[in-house]
Parts: C-alpha cells; structure tokens; sequence
C-alpha cells in the first residue's frame, strides 16, 4: 500500500497499544536469523511495550520500549525500536505514536522519556527535531575500556559503535 494511493486519508489511521492478538501479524515476519529478537519483541508485546499504528487493519508503524533501572531504582522508560514503513515515512506516523506513548506515560506519571540510537543518523535527527536533547554519545568502544557506569550507559552497550542517547522531558 503506498501512501500516495488514491490520496489516502491519514485521518483513518489508528494506534494502540499491541495486545496478544497481535502476536500472529509478528510471528508471520518472524526469520530464524532474528529469532531472538522476535522472542524480546513478542515479550514486551505481551507486556504492552509496543505501540503500533494500523491502516485498513495493516500495521505501518510501531514504537517498541522498555524500562531501564537507573542507580536510584528509578524505572525510566526508554525507546529502543522505531519503525514506519517505507510509504509513509514521510507522514507523522511516527510522530503520532510518540505523541500516543507519551500521553501514556504521562498519566503514568513518568516525566520524562529517554530514546535509543544505534548508529542511525536519521533516528538521532528525529528525536532531535522532536525535542529531544542528546544526553550520552558513544562512538566508539575500545577493547580496554574497562568497567562503566551503569547508569551513564543505562545497559545499553553493547558491541558496535555509534549509540547516542535522548532524553524529552514530559510535560
């Protein structure tokens, strides 16, 4: 489905957080190189750490986060996978979802919301456009870096390079 067809109503567009019904939409892309993502996406699906957008019933997008626990205990929610599909990222798809989470987490009593950048330079533009303030940036991990803060790098770190993190207070 392309955005441009038949000038479709965005209005029409609908987001929620995913349930377990939605399991089946998710096991059919389902590959065995990325099983064990799929397993840690059906794990926070079932815990309804995923917000996703549907069009005539077919997903477009989804927000996928988690708790991270800070030195003080804190549970901060953080998002770590945004993904709308090629058709309509040009849209505010994403932004809608965002928009849905935060609301969410407002009246959750959160006040602020942490994102996660994997060397992708364009995610890092969006949170930046949407208000979010660059707060840690890794672009490189040496071999001999020794222990870290587990605060600072919020168990984030893993190997690669290139993760910057946001934070957007909640207002």
């Amino acid at each position: 489905m392309s955005s441009q067809d038949s000038k479709m109503d965005l209005s029409e567009i609908q987001i929620r957080f995913a349930n377990t019904d939605d399991i089946e939409l998710f096991m059919r892309a389902r590959d065995e190189e990325h099983s064990d993502a799929y397993t840690e996406f059906i794990r926070r699906l079932t815990r309804f750490e995923v917000v996703l957008a549907f069009l005539c019933n077919e997903p477009v997008g989804l927000i996928s986060y988690t708790y991270k626990e800070f030195s003080d205990q804190k549970l901060v929610p953080t998002i770590d996978d945004i993904f709308v599909i090629a058709d309509f990222k040009l849209t505010d798809v994403g932004e809608r979802m965002l928009e849905f989470l935060e609301q969410h987490l407002r009246q959750a009593g959160h006040t602020v919301v942490l994102g996660i950048a994997h060397d992708e330079p364009r995610l890092e533009e969006w949170f930046i456009r949407l208000g979010f303030g660059c707060i840690l940036r890794v672009d490189t991990f040496p071999d001999d870096m020794g222990p870290m803060d587990p605060e600072a790098m919020m168990e984030i770190v893993n190997a690669g390079s290139g993760i910057a993190c946001f934070l957007r207070y909640l207002d």
